[in-house]
């Protein structure tokens, strides 16, 4: 997993791109002092790994797009993404 964006984290990194590949159930507790960027890395981790494909890529236009990303980010957060950030259509 590439994350330019944060360095000295490499060991944080490569343990939860295992746990996230695991065939199994993993739980994962994060913390630490405020401000040092816990949640950051976590959803730069999470938004390189989600993909979502549609079955019939034919029938699925922009609007589609938009309403579901509008939909995962609301239930996520105030995060701004890109439609191409989230979706991988085919």
């Amino acid at each position: 997993m590439k994350c330019p964006n944060i360095i000295g984290r490499e060991v944080e990194i490569s343990t939860l791109e295992r746990l996230y590949k695991s065939k199994k159930s993993e739980f994962i507790a994060i913390y630490g002092r405020r401000r040092i960027g816990k949640s950051y890395q976590c959803w730069t981790i999470i938004l390189q790994t989600v993909e979502l494909r549609f079955s019939n890529p034919s029938h699925i236009n922009t609007v589609h797009i938009n309403l579901v990303g509008n939909k995962i980010v609301m239930f996520f957060g105030k995060w701004s993404l890109s439609s191409s950030t989230l979706f991988s259509v085919g």
